[in-house]
């Protein structure tokens, strides 16, 4: 029977080094890039930030390898992905700073006019659909704000991720620093009855109404359609904002 055992140990052992060598050769399979960026003088945190965000979006953008070096001047996120490059590339040189805006929701049909200090933003906001029960339906809710956002937060002191214990939605939960605290307190007092936006990267994340001031620099986010786009939000959150976007010099693809 011992010989037995060691084939079958034997056989596993085979299986899982194909497994993995099947893996790696899809890897090096995919089309490889190399996104060169101007190096901020004044960002220390800016390489661990960009590694932090390949992190987070290797699911959306199907990263098989990435990594993040200095070279002088430059910075090279060097990437494997069948995907084009572009998008990401854009994505990382954001500043991704959470913006606080004030809106008002814009009606369903008809046309809408604003003014030159305004802009559209819009929502994937979460609803349950009326015909299939127990079913959620996923519908764009425009809003109109300000261009200049009311505040505008880089850092935070925690962002949590979790599901919640009723209808098991995902939500996220926000402490904000101090000096955010007191600002953010100042905004929700001033602005009772009126829909506040948590807004990323352009999109409004939630857009609850202000019932009362919020004096104790916590938020919660309700609403988001996925567990995987929760968790992408949060950790780009967590990570915190660029001081300023990027300069991206170019795209260097390998020749196949």
């Amino acid at each position: 029977m011992r010989w037995l055992y060691r084939l079958v140990i034997y056989l596993m052992i085979c299986t899982l080094a194909g497994g993995a060598f099947a893996v790696f050769y899809a890897v090096r399979k995919q089309p490889a890039a190399t996104l060169v960026f101007k190096a901020p003088l004044d960002q220390p945190l800016t390489e661990t930030i960009l590694a932090g965000r390949l992190k987070v979006l290797r699911k959306r953008f199907r990263l098989g390898f990435y990594r993040v070096e200095r070279q002088g001047d430059e910075l090279l996120v060097r990437v494997r992905s069948p995907l084009d490059p572009k998008p990401l590339a854009e994505m990382l040189g954001k500043t991704l700073a959470t913006e606080l805006r004030l809106v008002a929701e814009l009606p369903a049909t008809g046309a809408v006019s604003i003014g030159e200090d305004q802009v559209i933003l819009y929502e994937n906001r979460l609803f349950t659909s009326t015909s299939r029960i127990g079913e959620d339906v996923i519908r764009r809710v425009g809003y109109v704000a300000r261009k200049a956002p009311e505040l505008v937060l880089r850092r935070f002191k925690s962002v949590r991720y979790q599901t919640k214990a009723i209808a098991r939605k995902p939500m996220i939960t926000l402490e904000l620093l101090p000096d955010d605290r007191e600002r953010f307190a100042r905004l929700t007092e001033a602005n009772i009855g009126k829909r506040l936006a948590i807004v990323l990267n352009g999109e409004v994340i939630t857009a609850p109404q202000i019932q009362e001031p919020l004096r104790d620099g916590r938020a919660s986010i309700c609403g988001i359609p996925t567990r995987e786009v929760a968790e992408e939000l949060a950790g780009l959150m967590q990570l915190g904002a660029l001081d300023a976007p990027l300069v991206l010099l170019e795209i260097r693809r390998e020749a196949k």
